[in-house]
């Protein structure tokens, strides 16, 4: 009986739940949240001139997809909080959701912030569950005043920050310095790749480990930013040095790396080459947002 109704109400359900609700939806992928996230990053840190501040509140707790999402489409129907739009054209974006990742944006002053208070202590009452305001934060774009930025995160009773830091595990916005937003991805590997004796593995076993774990870690933020050829480089060096080295001894490299990420009905070892399949994983994306045009993130 239940399956029975899960089937029924399946293609309803993307007409129902909002597009600003990543989780658990056909055809909306945890990706397209993160991007959204990165357009409207990089429109809070570029925009430094107007009236008009915007600030992005980024929430600590557990499962805000549903009842919350619903009380702030109303409050933005009635244009009591308005959704921030990242340029001309685009829809306005007022909260982005997955599982526990909970973002807001409004309107820097005190009457959105009153009527985001608003929503959340009616959530709160309505769930029984509770905002842990002390781990929440709030940024703002560059135009905002300091007398608004004081008035908006006391009546939140939420601290400011910088940026809303990582969302759903990539930073908001790569920014000039591509390298350094990066490197937390080199520096994993390289930990990873270092716990592992190389003594009692054979050339076989290191293969095993390179191909499903090592290269298989930057997957996820290769699906969304295009990484600096400068991290790719390093990672498939910490790669060569663990497959050619022995113990304590970094070994003689008899194969350039190149040939190693040949496929190995041509001679080589099937390995990966990070740059080219940061493009292949773009380019899906790409061919995503082409042929599905109605989504949010085309759209936006």
């Amino acid at each position: 009986m239940a399956k029975m109704m899960t089937l029924r109400m399946k293609p309803m359900m993307e007409g129902i739940i909002s597009d600003s609700q990543s989780a658990f939806i056909p055809n909306r992928l945890l990706t397209d949240n993160i991007l959204i996230t990165a357009e409207v990053g990089h429109y809070l840190n570029r925009k430094q001139c107007g009236a008009i501040g915007w600030g992005a509140l980024k929430l600590d707790m557990a499962k805000t997809y549903d009842r919350l999402s619903l009380l702030l489409q109303q409050v933005q129907t009635n244009c009591l909080v308005h959704g921030c739009r990242v340029t001309r054209g685009a829809p306005p974006i007022s909260h982005l959701f997955f599982a526990d990742d909970s973002l807001l944006f409004f309107r820097a002053n005190h009457q959105e912030a009153n009527q985001i208070k608003n929503c959340l202590s009616i959530y709160e009452s309505l769930s029984g569950q509770m905002v842990n305001y002390q781990k929440s934060s709030i940024c703002y774009s560059r135009n905002t005043g300091e007398g608004n930025r004081d008035v908006v995160a006391q009546i939140l009773g939420v601290v400011q920050a910088p940026n809303f830091g990582k969302y759903l595990g990539l930073p908001p916005f790569a920014g000039r310095n591509k390298r350094g937003a990066f490197a937390y991805i080199e520096d994993k590997i390289r930990q990873r790749i270092g716990s592992w004796s190389k003594k009692l593995l054979t050339q076989a076993g290191k293969e095993v480990l390179l191909k499903s774990v090592a290269q298989a870690m930057p997957t996820f933020s290769m699906g969304v930013f295009l990484l600096p050829s400068s991290t790719c480089t390093a990672i498939e060096r910490t790669m060569n040095r663990y497959w050619w080295g022995s113990g304590t001894d970094r070994g003689i490299h008899w194969k350039a790396w190149d040939t190693l990420c040949i496929p190995k009905k041509y001679g080589g070892l099937g390995f990966k080459d990070l740059r080219a399949f940061n493009l292949a994983m773009l380019g899906k994306r790409v061919w995503r947002l082409l042929t599905k045009p109605d989504s949010l993130v085309a759209r936006v």
